[in-house]
């Protein structure tokens, strides 16, 4: 988690640096400042604000035990075996076959996953996308993909088909660690 966290300070660290050298190559002193200051916004935004941005994008609804309880209960107790507090669970109406995590920390965290995805994978399948996406939280993964919107080398996510992201995200060490280093991937707790 350390690292990170490491990561993701040095790099908005040095986004806001470059920010305020080409503001003080451009406008002086008085670019810099404001540089700085825009610099500094573009990288507090995105870090506090970019979960909900994307559960908006993706127009998810927040769930709970009444209206999906064998998700949310799938969720509630993966969340417990890895020792996490538990997340949102939000629901998205899309065919597209998708499941994400978001949120700055373990206690802002939120999971989401599409009707194409609940409905492609059988509960095993799903169960173990989950603890997936769940392992992202306990390692903050997503807290160090957040500045990139900032440098304008987001990712595009909802708009590349599922099989090209696989195939981009294979050298992605968070998603390796993710699955590798993952309390819920012995075989009973996928039964």
């Amino acid at each position: 988690m350390l690292g990170n966290w490491l990561k993701t300070s040095t790099l908005m660290a040095a986004i806001v640096a470059l920010f305020a050298v080409i503001g003080a190559y451009v406008g002086g002193s008085t670019g810099m400042l404001l540089a700085l200051l825009f610099g500094g916004a573009t990288n507090f935004f995105p870090y506090w604000f970019s979960g909900t941005m994307v559960l908006k994008t993706y127009h998810a609804q927040q769930t709970g035990e009444a209206s999906a309880p064998q998700f949310y209960a799938m969720i509630r107790e993966l969340a417990q075996r890895g020792g996490l507090p538990m997340p949102r669970v939000y629901l998205i109406d899309e065919a597209q076959p998708e499941a994400f995590a978001t949120g700055r920390n373990p206690g802002n965290a939120a999971v989401a996953a599409t009707a194409g995805i609940r409905k492609l994978l059988s509960a095993r399948e799903l169960r173990g996308v989950m603890a997936h996406e769940l392992t992202h939280v306990r390692h903050r993964d997503s807290s160090f993909r957040r500045p990139w919107p900032t440098a304008g080398l987001s990712r595009a996510r909802p708009v590349l088909p599922t099989n090209l992201r696989v195939n981009l995200q294979a050298g992605n060490r968070p998603m390796r660690r993710a699955d590798s280093r993952s309390p819920w991937t012995s075989r009973k707790n996928f039964r």
